[in-house]
């Protein structure tokens, strides 16, 4: 008899080892019901737990990995992998929705900032060097433009800083502006922006010159409105395309006193105005 009790104490240390040694973690029933079996073969039912209530489960996965060891009410029980969420697979989880949730967030700021041509068609009004009258300019140059949306939003900010210069006969005009708009993408795609803008510049240098009779510099200022197309080329890369209607009003241009040599206007203070347009190769970060 002794040696039976000591065969029976032997098995169940047996049973009890392995399980204890497997049951590593804790599972949350994550079906309604979570069926418990007496056997591998899923042959036996023997009761079920309900959707969010924890059990201990087992590493090692039986039934060609779609059971988990477990014990229930003192029994050696398995339950189906579908039916249940284990720390690991929290874990594993949680570090998905991390990515997706930084991925997201580097997506909330949409910096933009792009290098360009630009070109202004203006005409120039009251102030040629031929008298009072309208000439036409056409303005090329480069430009940094910026833009800065934030939260996914359609609205946001563009900054731009242009430097332009346009001759006609023996005079040369030269301006650096500075501009902010408010733009609005009114459809928005992975690769596809279409917005509108409007807004106001700044041109805080700005030179006349004529020949190398004289130079002289002033200031502006205007507004211009317009659309723009956002193409995303790459990842990070794009190409960014506006065109827009500019008015600019110059102003400070100190003229020096006529000579027998040369014959200068009273006064140079055009207002500048026409469509303008514009190509910049984006980086987004």
């Amino acid at each position: 008899m002794s040696q039976i009790k000591v065969f029976i104490l032997l098995i169940a240390l047996f049973l009890w080892l392995p399980l204890d040694a497997t049951a590593a973690q804790w599972a949350r029933i994550s079906a309604e019901k979570a069926v418990l079996y007496a056997d591998v073969e899923m042959s036996s039912p023997i009761g079920w737990v309900k959707k969010g209530q924890k059990i201990r489960v087992g590493d090692v996965a039986r039934n060609k990995g779609r059971l988990l060891p477990s014990v229930y009410k003192g029994k050696v029980v398995f339950v189906k992998v579908d039916d249940i969420q284990t720390n690991r697979d929290l874990a594993l989880m949680q570090t998905a929705t991390d990515r997706i949730r930084e991925q997201v967030n580097k997506r909330e700021r949409q910096d933009r900032i792009g290098l360009g041509y630009t070109g202004f068609s203006g005409s120039l009004d009251n102030g040629s060097t031929t008298g009072d009258g309208t000439e036409s300019l056409f303005f090329t140059g480069a430009g940094v433009h910026g833009t800065i949306k934030k939260d996914q939003k359609p609205g946001g900010l563009k900054l731009k800083f242009d430097y332009l210069s346009a001759t006609k006969e023996s005079a040369t005009i030269t301006m650096l502006l500075m501009g902010i708009d408010y733009s609005y993408a009114f459809f928005r795609s992975e690769f596809l922006e279409l917005g509108v803008f409007g807004g106001g510049t700044l041109s805080p240098y700005s030179q006349y010159k004529v020949d190398s009779l004289f130079t002289v510099n002033g200031y502006g200022a205007g507004v211009q409105g317009g659309m723009e197309v956002f193409l995303r080329i790459a990842k990070s890369l794009g190409v960014q395309m506006e065109a827009k209607y500019q008015y600019l009003k110059l102003l400070g241009f100190d003229l020096p006193e006529s000579t027998s040599e040369i014959e200068v206007q009273d006064e140079f203070s055009p207002v500048i105005s026409g469509p303008s347009f514009g190509a910049f190769l984006t980086y987004e970060f």
